[in-house]
């Protein structure tokens, strides 16, 4: 059984800890959920409306099952933040309730926040959690929980 465990403990730490599978670069959210781009090595490579969130749940054609995402944030076990298209995805993820939603508009969006106790203004740019994660293994939105 403590096996199981080692095991179990080794696979969340790989995911929380590593920036890059592969040729896949990556920021992780909570556990499936991660932000991913596959712009570039460098830097300059990189622009933020690079980064995508894939859905597990949500299955809408106009989306592919996703958004790109520019501003993010994990806080209480909900994922949140928007994406770069027009009009702007706005969108949540209650991973415990296993609830993944695209917002019609941002008010939509800041008064569902608003019930989860959630401020909505408190959002990080995506690839500057990126640069900071790759340098130091550290997530804002561990450190802040």
């Amino acid at each position: 059984m403590l096996s199981i465990f080692i095991v179990s403990c080794n696979d969340n730490y790989s995911f929380y800890s590593s920036y890059q599978i592969d040729d896949l670069w990556r920021i992780p959210l909570i556990q499936p959920y991660e932000l991913n781009n596959v712009a570039g090595a460098k830097p300059e490579d990189f622009g933020n409306d690079n980064w995508h969130l894939v859905f597990t749940k949500l299955k809408d054609g106009r989306f592919n099952s996703g958004v790109n995402v520019t501003m993010i944030n994990v806080k209480k076990g909900v994922i949140y933040g928007h994406g770069t298209a027009n009009p702007c995805q706005h969108f949540l993820i209650e991973c415990a309730k296993e609830n993944e939603r695209i917002f019609p508009n941002k008010e939509e969006w800041q008064k569902e926040l608003f019930k989860l106790s959630i401020d909505c203004n408190e959002l990080y740019d995506a690839f500057d959690v990126f640069e900071k994660f790759k340098d130091s293994k550290k997530l804002p939105w561990v450190i802040a929980n």
